[in-house]
């Protein structure tokens, strides 16, 4: 999830650098309109991430328990 995660924004940057070289409003625009898109999903991910990373683990879980014994 983390690769997933640093490989959108990497492509969000690209948009960002997209933007600023197109000289046609309407595509401008559009290009506006996905990185915003993008960006709503980027913040999800985080949120994904971050959730995984604090949540209950049951294979964590199971491990601890089998290598006690």
């Amino acid at each position: 999830m983390e690769e997933r995660l640093a490989s959108h924004g990497l492509k969000l940057e690209e948009l960002k650098d997209l933007v600023s070289g197109v000289s046609d409003k309407v595509d401008a625009s559009t290009l506006q309109e996905q990185i915003a898109v993008m960006e709503q999903v980027k913040t999800e991910l985080e949120r994904e991430v971050i959730g995984e990373s604090k949540g209950f683990s049951l294979f964590g879980w199971l491990n601890k328990m089998l290598s006690k014994k």
